[in-house]
Order: C-alpha cells, then sequence, then structure tokens
C-alpha cells in the first residue's frame, strides 16, 4: 500500500507492513498494488499510471499466460477484499447488493478468515423483530430484557446480517439499532470489537425483498456485487468442478 512505503525526498528508502503480504499467489499482490498506487480521488483507475506499473513489473517478471488471463478478474477481487476489510477495521457498516447465488455471503467469510475475525451470521428473514432484542424478564420491579445468545460480547467480530431486505420492515428496525451508533437494542450493546456488514439482493432481482427504511440506507456503505462469467470459470477451474458445466456456461 501507498502508506507502507517511506521515501526520503524523491529516493525508496524503507518497506514496512509486509505480515499480511505474499500469502497467496503473486498475481494477488501485483493487484493489490496497482488498486492502491493508480487510483484516482474518485475511485476509478488512473490507466497510465497502471500501465507504467504493469511495464515496470513486466520487465522483470512478466505474466504467465494464464495470470494475463485471469488478471481483470484478480484486480476485482483485491479490490472488493480489501475495500470490505477497511470498512470492517473503521466500523463502517456496509451493505454489499447483489443477485441471489454469486458469492456475496462467501466473500464476507473468506474476508472475515483472512481478518482473523468471527463471524456471525445471522439470516434476518428467519427472524421475528422480538428475537433480536431477547425475552422481558422482571428484575428489582422493573422489566428488562434478556439479549439473545448469538449476539456477540466481546472479542473481534463481524455480524453479518444476511439477506436483510428480506426481511420484514419491522425486523430491518431492530437490526438498525444495531448497526448505527449508539448500537444498541434493549439492554445489548454492540462491542468495540464488533462491525457489521449486511447483504442483500436488489428489487430488480425479483427476490421477494422488502425496501431498506431511508435511515438505515443512508448510513450504510453501499457495493453493487457484479456478476462476471470468466471469474466463475477461474473459480470453477481451480476447484475441480465438472468440465461440460463450465465448456456448456462458457
Amino acid at each position: 500500500f501507498l502508506d507502507n512505503v517511506l521515501f526520503d525526498g524523491p529516493h525508496l528508502s524503507g518497506l514496512i507492513d509486509f505480515y499480511n503480504a505474499c500469502s497467496g499467489p503473486m498475481l494477488y499482490d501485483v493487484a493489490i498494488t496497482l488498486n492502491d498506487w493508480c487510483s484516482t480521488a474518485s475511485g476509478s483507475l488512473d490507466l497510465s499510471r497502471a500501465r507504467a506499473l504493469l511495464a515496470a513489473y513486466a520487465s522483470l517478471r512478466p505474466f504467465h499466460p494464464a495470470e494475463a488471463e485471469r488478471w481483470p478478474c484478480m484486480l476485482r477481487i483485491a479490490c472488493l477484499r480489501f475495500w470490505l476489510s477497511r470498512l470492517i477495521a473503521a466500523r463502517q457498516p456496509c451493505m454489499i447488493w447483489g443477485p441471489p447465488g454469486v458469492g456475496k455471503s462467501e466473500t464476507v467469510k473468506q474476508v472475515a478468515q483472512k481478518m482473523k475475525r468471527q463471524l456471525i451470521d445471522l439470516r434476518l428473514p428467519l427472524l421475528d423483530a422480538v428475537d433480536l432484542r431477547g425475552i422481558p424478564t422482571i428484575k428489582d420491579g422493573r422489566t428488562i430484557w434478556i439479549p439473545p445468545s448469538f449476539l456477540p460480547r466481546s472479542g473481534k467480530s463481524i455480524l453479518f446480517f444476511d439477506e436483510l431486505v428480506q426481511a420484514p420492515t419491522l425486523v430491518q428496525n431492530g437490526a438498525s439499532s444495531i448497526i448505527l451508533p449508539p448500537h444498541t437494542l434493549g439492554e445489548y450493546t454492540l462491542p468495540e470489537g464488533c462491525a457489521c456488514v449486511a447483504a442483500g439482493n436488489r428489487e430488480t432481482d425479483r427476490a421477494a425483498t422488502q425496501r431498506m427504511p431511508s435511515h438505515l440506507a443512508n448510513r450504510f456503505v453501499h457495493i453493487n456485487y457484479d456478476v462476471h462469467l470468466d471469474d466463475w470459470v477461474t473459480w470453477a477451474l481451480e476447484n475441480g468442478e465438472d468440465p461440460s458445466v463450465i465448456a456448456f456456461l462458457s
């Protein structure tokens, strides 16, 4: 990353924070570098800088044909995973939108594993509003709510509200009390080390979605998950999927 490279005037003087680098394909590290060093303020790629970086890299280690074929896919993977991990580290709630079955939940799971965080996966359409708040009881003459055991209590974790917009509005409102500051619902308060991520289908995906309340939608960072056949083919080849299925779809 740009902020992990030190300069003395125009001269390179140091590289720091290697502990998460070089743990996967070399192409992945190149994609991370290009996404960070060659992005504009608006988030788009500066093509002239990107070409210069790739040309300099190729002068020392040209891409293999398989790497060149998978390069666009790797750029998207690196961008999504690190954008998501930065939002989680900052405890900024984010909402991943996309059609059913494209890997939204799996992406959050992989990011949690990479960040070494516990993942608490809640399927909101299966819950009632009272399920999030808990069970009422009497203590010292007052009614208090006993929070459910599935909500995180401590430690670094990700609370994942899957299929958020398929849940009824009452359930979405209950979830919003946890997602938004001060992150409390009844007697429950979200621990400091926990970040909230949500995912769901768009209305155009025809997946029986509900409208998201505006007070919740306005506070999310929204990530649109696009589908690319080449990305799936790359995954399928690496995971030994049936060649006849791959050939049919291709």
